[in-house]
């Protein structure tokens, strides 16, 4: 997936919520891979409003209301 948070970096988090602990960022135009995706907090992004978070390789979360896919 591609991030798509405009000029704010979107946070890489410690779980599936605005709650947990932000351990990163990623800048829009970034390439991640996204492992798998969980329910957890709803979130309305620059991409969609969803309650899908993505698991990236390392472990960690990103919200799926800012990444492309295509």
């Amino acid at each position: 997936g591609t991030v798509d948070s405009g000029s704010t970096p979107l946070n890489i988090r410690t779980a599936a919520t605005t709650s947990a602990s932000v351990v990163g960022q990623l800048r829009t135009g970034t390439q991640t891979t996204l492992v798998c995706q969980v329910t957890g907090q709803t979130i309305s992004g620059r991409v969609r409003t969803t309650n899908l978070w993505d698991k990236i390789a390392d472990g960690r979360y990103v919200s799926d209301a800012y990444i492309r896919r295509g």
